[in-house]
């Protein structure tokens, strides 16, 4: 074979196999985005507020970035109507689990666990600050908006 046609088929087998490599990456992302649904986790946006729908009673998760090496974490700061949500536990998760230990500075994700009680509407306040500032004020906060529904 003359060595342009066996270069191009060894670019065409290369792309092939990126594209193929590309494709089960992509269905794992959304496995793993369907698996979080139905775990009822809910990642949390960059902006100020998140409108949220819990559709079982039970556990859910709120699930936003973070970065505590900083100093920084979340604290949950109210929720309008504990009738409707309670407040179970909070902790972190690391973002990459590759190296090891933790590289310093790098983002982590700290995962907030509320029951689901009835439905109703309620939300939740979330502060980012540093916990032994007191007169300090928070340098972000977000409001997530939440409905709790039964499935029908």
């Amino acid at each position: 074979m003359p060595a342009k046609t066996v270069s191009f088929l060894w670019s065409s087998f290369i792309i092939f196999i990126l594209l193929w490599i590309g494709g089960i990456n992509m269905n794992a992302l959304e496995n793993e985005d369907k698996n979080e649904k139905k775990k009822n986790i809910f990642m949390m946006t960059d902006g100020p507020e998140t409108h949220i729908t819990v559709k079982t009673m039970g556990e859910f998760f709120i699930k936003i970035k973070s970065n505590p090496s900083t100093g920084y974490s979340w604290s949950l700061q109210k929720i309008t109507d504990e009738a409707v949500v309670e407040f179970k536990s909070q902790q972190i998760e690391e973002e990459e689990k590759k190296s090891m230990p933790p590289l310093l500075g790098a983002p982590t994700y700290e995962i907030f666990t509320f029951k689901a009680l009835k439905p109703g509407k309620t939300k939740v306040f979330l502060k980012y600050h540093r916990p032994w500032e007191k007169d300090v004020p928070p340098i972000k906060t977000h409001t997530i908006h939440v409905t709790i529904q039964l499935l029908e």
